[in-house]
């Protein structure tokens, strides 16, 4: 089985879609601030999750229930702005670095010590994907038009402005169990 976690207008067919609001084809409709989630151990071989987990209150308490609720083996996609990124409703962010707690420390052999008997995760694979304009042209063109400016390279390159920076991170784990 395969759930889509905070799926909105994203419903994936074959897949439970759980969503805090009601709509069509949502199949489970759930607070997640509210633990645990309403299923049983062991159940899911996939969870996805896209811009979720920066509205969740307690998303560390989050992920240790999806991991309840996964097969051991099973795959878990993570979708997460990068940094901060002053949207409404989002109440933390997010780098890089932020799960390395819950991620093993894979060995050569394959393997992985005793300290990391804790860990929920294996990491499969990480990436950060950047958006140099993204939805931002039109906002930066109009600027620079108005200061009679030509300019088609990111003037504005601070790690807290939008444009050029690194917009989101990608994480596909493998639950150990």
């Amino acid at each position: 089985m395969k759930l889509n976690i905070g799926c909105g207008r994203d419903i994936r067919e074959g897949w439970i879609n759980l969503d805090i609001r009601a709509g069509d084809n949502i199949d489970v409709i759930h607070n997640l601030d509210d633990l645990p989630l309403p299923f049983d151990d062991d159940v899911f071989d996939e969870v996805y999750t896209s811009h979720i987990l920066e509205h969740v209150l307690r998303w560390e308490n989050l992920l240790h229930d999806i991991h309840r609720v996964m097969k051991s083996g099973g795959i878990l996609i993570i979708r997460v702005p990068y940094g901060l990124d002053p949207t409404a409703y989002h109440i933390r962010s997010f780098t890089e670095w932020s799960l390395d707690n819950f991620i093993v420390e894979v060995n050569q052999n394959g393997g992985y010590s005793l300290e990391d008997e804790e860990k929920l995760f294996k990491q499969i694979d990480r990436k950060i994907r950047r958006r140099l304009f993204g939805n931002h042209t039109w906002h930066l063109n109009r600027l620079l038009g108005s200061l009679n400016l030509k300019f088609r390279i990111p003037l504005l390159n601070s790690h807290w402005m939008p444009f050029g920076r690194k917009a989101e991170i990608r994480w596909e784990l493998e639950v150990v169990k």
